[in-house]
């Protein structure tokens, strides 16, 4: 992670009051948020340039966010950056089989979700290192 200030989180699937209310409240805990689309319209570098995390907002459809995934990666095998999805459903029935994308449930507190986003960078940041 860069010598920044806040931790920058990109928020995929924003346009919805969830997403929008997400947004508010992470911002609440001290994190710059970055809205994404489902799927993103602009080419991935640009989106993901200075972005610590993704996280994708409940409720998002399936085949959109596979889609946004594989756009984000771009000609990469991995996006670069930890992502969290945050689900409805128990950890292994959620519909992103996919060893990049860990599963938080949800709903959650707040405290617990910047809980989950500490320690996704700390993961990230111990396999950068290690």
């Amino acid at each position: 992670m860069s010598e920044k200030e806040k931790t920058t989180i990109a928020l995929l699937g924003t346009d919805t009051v969830v997403g929008n209310a997400l947004s508010l409240l992470l911002q609440g805990a001290g994190y710059e948020i970055r809205m994404v689309e489902a799927p993103p319209p602009s080419p991935p570098e640009d989106l993901m340039e200075g972005v610590d995390l993704l996280l994708i907002s409940p409720g998002l459809v399936p085949r959109r966010c596979e889609e946004s995934l594989a756009a984000l990666r771009g000609k990469r095998e991995r996006i670069g950056v930890p992502v969290l999805e945050l689900s409805s459903l128990t950890v292994g029935e959620g519909f992103l089989h996919d060893e990049e994308v860990s599963v938080v449930p949800w709903p959650i507190h707040v405290e617990g979700l910047a809980r989950e986003i500490k320690g996704a960078l700390k993961i990230s940041t111990d396999h950068e290192t290690g």
